[in-house]
């Protein structure tokens, strides 16, 4: 199944990011696909807590951005922060190992973590993984503050 046309695909060392959605309200026909591509292309379904969260993005005024994000063996995304967005990250594939302030965490298919605004954070993966990011509030680079690569 072809979830919907990718605004855009951008390659970093660490994998790629398709993004799907960014800084606008996402409708209803939007969420139910959504929910059907993580039904059908990665086993997914709505029993869980992250289900719930979700919805979240159906009824939301704030804009938002919806990415997938790859995350090659071995690798880790910069340990950063946002002054005002949160980030709702949904494992999808693989396992993906998450630090936000002091706590470390696994994440497997279907589990979720969500990163505050103002949030030491970091996304990394041992075997490499894909992750749903959602984005809530209005996306800019002005607003990441990296510590380290």
């Amino acid at each position: 199944m072809t979830f919907r046309p990718l605004l855009r695909i951008e390659t970093r060392r660490w994998g790629s990011v398709e993004v799907y959605l960014e800084n606008t309200k996402a409708d209803s026909r939007f969420y139910q696909d959504l929910l059907q591509h993580l039904a059908s292309d990665y086993g997914i379904h709505p029993i869980s807590k992250a289900y719930l969260y979700l919805h979240r993005i159906e009824v939301t005024e704030e804009p938002i951005t919806v990415k997938i994000v790859k995350v090659k063996p071995r690798s880790a995304l910069s340990l950063a922060m946002h002054e005002h967005m949160e980030e709702t990250w949904l494992c999808l594939k693989g396992v993906a190992v998450v630090v936000t302030g002091p706590i470390k965490e696994e994440l497997h298919g279907g589990s979720y973590a969500v990163i505050h605004p103002g949030t030491k954070h970091r996304l990394s993966s041992i075997e490499g993984c894909e992750i749903l990011e959602v984005t809530y509030g209005e996306f800019t680079e002005k607003d990441i503050i990296k510590f380290e690569d």
